[in-house]
This record gives C-alpha cells, structure tokens and sequence, in this order.
C-alpha cells in the first residue's frame, strides 16, 4: 500500500508540474534566463486573456451641451457686417423701455431693415422689425412701408407698444409728441419757435403786437392749453389753430433738414425679451446671417 501510495503522489506531482508548464505558456514559453545570484533557473508565467470580445463603448462628447436653440443658430456673417450695429441696449421690465438701438455706419448705402431680427442666444426669444411710416400725421392717412435707414441713421427698437399707436421716423417737428406722450429715450424737442413761422398774411389784420409778444414767449414743440386773460379772442384763435404739429409739418416738410436721422420701431408686445444678464444678442438680415452680436 505505501509503494502504490508513493506512486500516486509523484504521478500527481507531475501532473501538477505539467499543468504549470502550460499555464506558463507551455512550448511557446520563453526560458528566463538564470539568476546571477546562483545556479537556480527562474521561469514566470502570465495569466491567460479573458477577453470574451464584447464591443468597445466610446461615449461621443461632441454634442454635450449643446441645446436645439443653440444648433439653430447662424453662423455666416452677412454682407451688412460692419455697416449696421447694435450700439447699446436697455433692460427693463416695463416693455415700453426695454429697447436695443441700432446704428447704420456712415460708410453705409441705404439699408431695408423691416424684416431683420434680433435674437437671444440663451433664451432663443426673437423680435423683427417690423413696417413703420416714415412721416406720422396724427388723424390722417399714414402710409406704411419699409424702414429704409440712411447712412448715419439710428434705429431704436422697443419691445413694447409706440405711445402715438405707430412706428415713425423722426423729423423736425416730432418734439409736438413729447409733450402729452412719454417716449423713451424721449425725442428732442428742436421745432422750429413759432415766432419764427411766418404767419398767414390774411391773419396779420387781427394780429396785434400783444399776440406776437405772446407768442415769443412760447415754448418751442408745444401746442398753448390755456392763455392769459389779456389775449384777445382772435389771437387764441391763430395760436389754436396754426401752432401746432401738423402746421409745423405742412411748413417745413419739404425743407432738407426735414426728415432727422433717428427711427422709432414698436414691436407691440406685452412681455420683456432681453434677459438682464449673460445675454448673447445677434442681429439678423433677412437671410438670418449674423450682422452683429452684443453680449453683455
């Protein structure tokens, strides 16, 4: 028994050394060489690859990010880059004085912007200019059409609603508007003064040297509410009916500093668009290509 026990432990002994020899690479291993230390040879063994040859994942960052409202936006720089701006932008609120103000180089040859937008990188909210007249009557036949800004212009864009019911350009007589409207940025008040309107020759008979004291004295763009107890009737009646927006307009509409270099755009909405900080504005031609961006 002990004989056929001492034989099974040197086969299971070689088993075991052959076992170790495959698993060290078996024919194909590489002897190591042996140690300068001594006479002992080494030899080592490498695990064998367990890879089952599953598919390799690689994330795509590419668009990590990046929202639909972002991938929307234009990237070609219009041919108006360069020529029109967006000089300055205020923030409120209240919509009638959230504005962004535009402005045409003057390098520049006329430009229609009735159709351009601007547009919020961040939000994605977006405004386009809309048709405007270019010389407002209060009560009469305006007509509307495109905003042709000349070389110079400005353009002020407001978010809410224009306080005279329409977009307009200003002329030399618009100062009339601020005095019963509030407009912001408000309109200069240049009209010419009333005493140096010539009056109608029909009137000077009842005109006396009191009315045209009077009339000296009045302020420049105003239209008179109420008069002294000392001007005479036919007086109030000239003053009434002469010296006011529309005889301003009929006297001097033909004159070549008429027409002013400032334009006043009303979008008619009811809600702010611009956000009060980290905005990112494009201003876009009517081909949506990129004129000019304003961050703030």
């Amino acid at each position: 028994m002990n004989a056929f026990r001492d034989i099974s432990l040197v086969i299971g002994l070689f088993i075991l050394l052959f076992l170790l020899w495959l698993a060290s690479g078996g024919p194909q291993r590489t002897n190591t060489p042996a140690s300068d230390s001594g006479n002992r040879a080494f030899f080592s063994f490498s695990l064998p690859d367990f890879s089952f040859g599953f598919p390799q994942y690689t994330p795509d960052y590419s668009s990590y990010g990046n929202s639909s409202k972002e991938n929307t936006t234009p990237f070609n720089s219009s041919k108006y880059e360069g020529y029109v701006s967006i000089s300055s932008i205020a923030r409120s609120n209240d919509v009638d004085k959230e504005y962004v103000r535009l402005y045409v180089d003057r390098r520049s040859e006329p430009v229609n912007m009735t159709g351009w937008k601007l547009r919020s990188r961040v939000s994605a909210q977006t405004i386009t200019i809309p048709q405007a007249t270019q010389v407002f009557i209060p009560g009469g036949y305006n007509t509307i059409g495109s905003v042709i800004a000349d070389s110079g212009n400005t353009i002020i864009v407001t978010t809410g609603h224009s306080p005279i019911g329409a977009s307009f350009r200003t002329t030399l007589c618009s100062g009339y508007f601020e005095q019963f409207q509030d407009f912001t940025p408000s309109i200069s008040k240049q009209c010419p003064h009333p005493s140096k309107e010539p009056p109608l020759t029909s009137s000077l008979t009842y005109l006396e040297d009191s009315c045209f004291d009077f009339i000296d004295r009045l302020p420049r763009c105003s239209i008179v509410t109420s008069f002294p107890k000392d001007i005479s009737k036919g007086c109030r009646a000239y003053v009434s009916k002469y010296i006011n927006y529309n005889r301003c307009v009929a006297l001097y509409q033909n004159n070549a500093d008429f027409l002013k270099d400032s334009w006043r755009v009303y979008v008619g909405r009811d809600d702010a668009v611009w956000r009060t900080r980290r905005e990112i504005i494009d201003l876009l031609d009517t081909e949506n290509n990129i004129v000019d961006t304003y961050s703030y």
